[in-house]
């Protein structure tokens, strides 16, 4: 691959190790922060507050990536670190914006069935990154998992949404592991955080063995 981007939630803590990391073995580092988004009267079930994945495509861009990481911690007072729509409108230039997939913004709002709120929160990223925004999409398939769930949930809508704004689509991974060697392990944290046991089932996991990094040809 001759380039890699880490997005770390609501903080960028990795980028400065990651960075010397990727160019000392000859691979384009690209910045970027996964923010959590801030919608006013939304109140959401199971997950957190869903994110948008934010790309630096230049040295403004990458201004403004630490801009709003301060104005995620430093900005109006709110129970967790996340922007608003009007933090985005501020210090967008330069940035690509991912919409994350069945679990980011877009995805979990229709989850939740608010298609209209949906739909106007897509029209209003236009506006925001006018040729910079992208409707992620991903697919991690495993049987019984809420994760596979939402993603079949919300995959079709997600794509009609996009045609009708003439907005790209673009396939991601979600990685969250290097190789699907490492799931055991975060498989087992799953259970210690939660309380329960390995030996458990449970369909509220996000995570598969799909969560970890691909190779170019898969």
């Amino acid at each position: 691959m001759p380039a890699a981007a880490l997005l770390d939630t609501n903080n960028m803590f990795a980028a400065l190790e990651f960075a010397s990391k990727a160019v000392a073995v000859g691979i384009q580092p690209v910045h970027g922060c996964s923010v959590s988004l801030e919608i006013p009267g939304m109140i959401w079930s199971g997950i957190g507050m869903p994110a948008l994945g934010l790309l630096a495509m230049n040295e403004t861009g990458y201004q403004n990536l630490l801009a709003l990481n301060t104005r995620l911690y430093l900005g109006p007072d709110r129970p967790s670190p996340c922007l608003s729509v009007q933090d985005l409108e501020q210090a967008n230039e330069g940035l690509i914006c991912l919409t994350g997939g069945a679990n980011g913004i877009l995805g979990s709002m229709l989850i939740e069935g608010r298609l209209q709120s949906a739909q106007t929160l897509l029209e209003t990223l236009c506006q925001v990154f006018p040729d910079r925004l992208y409707v992620e999409l991903q697919r991690h398939p495993h049987e019984g998992t809420t994760c596979a769930a939402r993603e079949e949930k919300t995959e079709l809508q997600m794509i009609k949404m996009a045609y009708a704004l003439s907005l790209p689509l673009v396939a991601t991974n979600d990685v969250q592991f290097l190789d699907s060697d490492a799931y055991d392990a975060v498989d087992l944290l799953f259970y210690i955080k939660h309380g329960g046991y390995a030996t458990q089932h449970d369909k509220r996991r996000l995570l598969t063995r799909e969560h970890g990094l691909k190779t170019p040809a898969e």
